[in-house]
């Protein structure tokens, strides 16, 4: 990233730069914390890699404890089923041949077709027992997860953009009226800018911290309402 944004970054740690920091456009505050908060979504896959690999040994180490557990797949379609319908990522069909998809359901076998590598085929027997075969059925959760890993990656990042974006618009706002019943002035876009700079403290714990799922409860939006209150106080007391 450009030297500008690790300016910013180291900035908005400290009240005294929030004067500056607030005079530009409150878009370009926005633009701050997407940019943070994909740096940070990447370090913390990052930091999240070693879970994710010893996942499919985590499923046999809790299968162990099933005492009993058995799958069986039975159904019949008179056409292929498609999830999406156009280009499927998930088929569901009678004949793998008659259908194409990621990821395919018959009733004699589970294939798999990954970006890149070979077509992997799950016989169905071996799963009608799972406490018989932990390690097929770990093995293949492990495929289901990187399956569904790009559609929870993509639903974790829009969710959390329109978090802090929502985080924001409330706090801003109810911090213009306590300062319009006061008396004071305060210009809304400076409050507005200042609440996307605020963000770094709180993306940067959430991100940090969640590989590791911690208990957090609110504590990171308790940290982030002080610091929002202390640097809107300091916007206001130089008008």
């Amino acid at each position: 990233m450009k030297s500008e944004f690790w300016k910013v970054f180291i900035k908005s740690f400290s009240i005294f730069h929030y004067k500056e920091l607030t005079q530009s456009k409150w878009n370009e505050g926005f633009s701050y914390v997407f940019k943070l908060f994909t740096l940070m979504s990447i370090i913390a896959l990052l930091m999240a890699l070693p879970g994710l690999i010893s996942f499919p040994e985590m499923v046999k180490q809790e299968l162990s404890k099933v005492e009993e557990f058995t799958i069986d797949i039975k159904f019949n379609t008179t056409e292929p089923l498609g999830f999406p319908t156009k280009d499927p990522a998930l088929s569901i069909a009678n004949d793998a041949n008659a259908t194409k998809g990621k990821f395919i359901i018959t009733n004699k076998e589970l294939i798999y077709q990954p970006i890149f590598g070979v077509k992997k085929n799950f016989p169905v027997d071996v799963y009608k027992n799972v406490k018989e075969n932990p390690e097929a059925a770990a093995k293949l959760t492990g495929l289901l997860f990187l399956f569904l890993l790009p559609s929870i990656l993509v639903y974790f990042y829009v969710y959390n953009l329109v978090k802090y974006l929502i985080i924001v618009l409330i706090y801003s706002l109810l911090t213009k009226i306590i300062v319009s019943i006061m008396k004071k002035k305060i210009k809304y876009k400076k409050l507005l800018s200042a609440g996307f700079y605020s963000l770094t403290p709180l993306i940067l714990v959430e991100m940090v911290l969640l590989p590791f799922s911690l208990p957090l409860f609110y504590i990171p939006f308790i940290l982030y309402t002080i610091w929002y209150i202390i640097v809107s106080i300091e916007l206001i007391e130089e008008f």
